[in-house]
């Protein structure tokens, strides 16, 4: 099962960036966004006794599969190449009142709430990377949430 969830997560970065360098040969300025629909908060972000989060081995896994794609000769052109891997994803969770990440069904006002939330920052999704700054705006090109399986 952990091999077949890495090549799902490798092939869904390898098509992106695919699209990225299509799009960019064609002289076309379209942002490529990619979606992961997860099972469990856990799997992409867990938090230890002190409620530090860390990363889930869905993350892990994202974080090692773009960097060995990104390095590849044929993306060497996209403007990306130097973004560290963080500044590359992140995700829009539902969350508790105290700000943890929670799994959610999809049938709940907290699902809502995360669905809300994006669109009052899909002008953030819109957004390119911009070097002078360093990052990207908080909606990444890979944004992760939860509802059905990976």
């Amino acid at each position: 099962m952990k091999l077949l969830k890495r090549g799902q997560i490798s092939k869904t970065i390898e098509e992106h960036l695919d699209k990225e360098l299509r799009f960019a040969k064609e002289g076309r300025r379209i942002k490529v966004l990619s979606l992961f629909f997860l099972d469990k908060v856990e799997n992409y972000c867990w938090y230890d006794e002190e409620g530090v989060p860390h990363l889930g081995r869905y993350a892990k896994i994202f974080e090692d599969e773009y960097r060995r794609l990104i390095r590849l000769p044929k993306y060497r052109s996209l403007n990306d190449i130097d973004v560290h891997v963080e500044e590359v994803h992140d995700g829009y969770f539902s969350v508790d009142k105290k700000g943890v990440l929670k799994d959610t069904s999809g049938a709940t006002q907290a699902d809502e709430s995360t669905y809300t939330m994006i669109m009052k920052n899909k002008e953030g999704l819109l957004t390119f990377y911009d070097p002078s700054k360093g990052h990207t705006s908080k909606a990444n090109k890979f944004d992760s949430s939860f509802r059905t399986p990976l």
